[in-house]
């Protein structure tokens, strides 16, 4: 089984776009430098996870949505929920097709309503890549070992 990344025509890759954020900069604080590492390790970790029980949607931080043959892995970092969209191709590969940043609250019921169109979009956007790597199958290797 295989773990790699959805890759867009032009090359640009979601995921590794999503964790550019955490790279380490010179001009980084040791708190943040810390603070970036730890969240690195964390998503590492639940991607292996997730590597080692095959892609399955069925694992208690993963949601596959109705209709939809995508799965959510739900990482919580402090008060960011990170949510990776993937999908499974017969236990041979899992494709990593991108990340979004969900509201650890919903607040009032206008937040909420805010947050699940930011919900749908992200599964609409993952349809998307989905659709498109299913056509192309191009992708590129996630950037550290499991």
């Amino acid at each position: 089984m295989k773990l790699v990344c959805y890759a867009r025509k032009n090359d640009e890759v979601p995921f590794l776009e999503y964790m550019a954020k955490y790279e380490l900069l010179d001009s980084d604080s040791d708190k943040e430098r810390e603070r970036k590492a730890k969240h690195i390790l964390h998503i590492k970790d639940v991607l292996i996870y997730l590597y080692q029980h095959k892609g399955s949607y069925n694992l208690p931080m993963t949601e596959q949505y109705k209709g939809r043959e995508i799965g959510i892995l739900k990482i919580k970092e402090g008060k960011t929920l990170v949510r990776i969209g993937f999908y499974t191709i017969l236990e041979e590969k899992i494709i990593l097709l991108g990340v979004f940043d969900k509201p650890n609250k919903y607040g009032n019921k206008a937040k909420g309503k805010g947050v699940n169109k930011m919900i749908q979009e992200a599964l609409d956007t993952f349809e998307v890549y989905k659709d498109d790597h299913m056509k192309n199958l191009k992708s590129v290797p996630i950037p550290f070992d499991l």
